[in-house]
């Protein structure tokens, strides 16, 4: 498992954006083209994942919002993205 702490000025990128084009919907076949569920979800098995990605296991997790930050632990996701305001 990997952490990134990311931060962007929400006037340029928005949360909705960030969420949905960026990162991707929670149920992978809905993402995005381009976004990074979405990549994981084409490329699952060249990334040598155990089983395609689902809504339950979507390969990424990213706060809901700017003030959710605290890492899951828990979470088998392959990569962790938390999100903080500059």
């Amino acid at each position: 498992m990997h952490w990134f702490l990311v931060a962007f000025p929400e006037a340029a990128l928005s949360w909705a954006v960030f969420r949905d084009a960026t990162i991707g919907a929670t149920n992978p076949e809905d993402a995005a083209p381009g976004s990074l569920r979405r990549r994981v979800m084409d490329e699952w098995e060249a990334l040598g994942l155990a089983g395609r990605p689902s809504t339950a296991d979507n390969s990424i997790h990213a706060s809901a919002g700017p003030i959710e930050v605290t890492p899951n632990p828990s979470s088998s996701s392959l990569l962790s993205l938390q999100v903080l305001e500059p």
